[in-house]
């Protein structure tokens, strides 16, 4: 990007997909180019990594987008309002139950219960 007068104030960053192989070790490739980036250019170069199959790190590269894009803008977030905490325990529901429970064995209202073998 900076052997290019016209490309040498553009915002630029480094994209990493397929950060779900774990077992190629992406994402500490990516901790280590962004050491090596911060190293050799001086300043702060966005590293995001992505996971297109389990949908990880997207929102995080739009946000980078939008903040290389348009620094000074104020990012909109929508927050879902608090519900009330209930502290007090719920009164009685309903009235007394007088009916008679059912019962099990000889003579009771439910059928008998199918022997075990």
């Amino acid at each position: 990007c900076l052997f290019d007068p016209l490309n040498r104030d553009k915002p630029w960053m480094v994209v990493g997909t397929k950060c779900d192989a774990l077992h190629r070790d992406a994402l500490f490739h990516l901790d280590s180019l962004h050491v090596r980036l911060r190293a050799r250019y001086g300043h702060e170069v966005p590293v995001v990594g992505t996971s297109a199959r389990f949908g990880l790190g997207l929102s995080r590269l739009v946000r980078t987008i939008r903040q290389l894009v348009y620094p000074e803008s104020l990012e909109i977030v929508n927050r879902t309002a608090a519900v009330p905490l209930v502290t007090k325990l719920p009164g009685v529901i309903s009235g007394p139950f007088d009916a008679q429970l059912p019962r099990i064995g000889p003579g009771s209202i439910l059928p008998p219960l199918p022997e075990l073998r």
